[in-house]
């Protein structure tokens, strides 16, 4: 009968199989921003390219072929905002698709500029949303491994720098003529530079309108 107990217990003991971790790889992106094109203009419109850059972190990495995984940014959206006034973002968010370790995204943005708005560099705050697989977990046993994906999204700000630009930019304060209605003549025309830079060698064309 003892025989039989310890029989027993050895198969019962065989069929309990532990899973053992076979391989664990952790990390995550790391995105960082900067802007071409970033010369404003006052009174103007310009399109503003905000290029993210990625460069992953891998914390542990027990098999390398994990590493792209949990060092790809997807699914990026990219918000370009303005805490200055006098700067306004006139495009929505945009999506940038995925980002992998060592690799960029263009993203374009229209940036307003008023009149007034003083010369200068500005910073503005980015607003990134992604996905990534912050850790990859392999078990069971290496014929018939198994594979756990542990997923979070990702929300942070960068920023990038733009620069209003000096510039000189005229207003009319008055203009006058002697010539009769329906004839020609000479217009005496008065201009202000209202910008913040000095005008040389300006010249002045009149177009009249009819």
């Amino acid at each position: 009968m003892r025989r039989n107990q310890v029989l027993a217990m050895l198969m019962i003991g065989a069929l309990v199989v532990p899973t053992v971790v076979l391989a664990d790889t952790s990390g995550s992106p790391n995105l960082t921003a900067t802007a071409q094109g970033g010369q404003l203009v006052p009174g103007g419109e310009t399109q503003v390219t905000v290029v993210l850059s990625n460069r992953g972190t891998v914390e542990e990495s027990s098999n390398p072929q994990f590493n792209s995984e949990v060092t790809t940014a997807k699914g990026v959206k990219a918000t370009l905002q303005s805490e200055t006034d006098g700067i306004t973002v006139r495009s929505a968010t945009q999506s940038a698709g995925s980002i992998p370790d060592g690799g960029l995204a263009q993203v374009p943005f229209n940036v307003a500029v008023d009149q007034d708005l003083e010369p200068g560099t500005y910073r503005l705050p980015v607003e990134v949303k992604y996905r990534y697989t912050e850790e990859v977990d392999v078990s069971g046993d290496a014929a018939n491994p198994s594979y756990d994906y542990d997923t979070d999204t990702e929300t942070e700000t960068v920023y990038v720098r733009l620069t209003v630009q000096d510039r000189a930019r005229f207003e009319v304060v008055n203009a006058s003529t002697d010539a009769p209605v329906g004839d020609s003549g000479p217009v005496s025309v008065t201009l202000e530079n209202v910008g913040s830079e000095t005008a040389r060698d300006a010249s002045v064309a009149v177009d009249a309108s009819r």
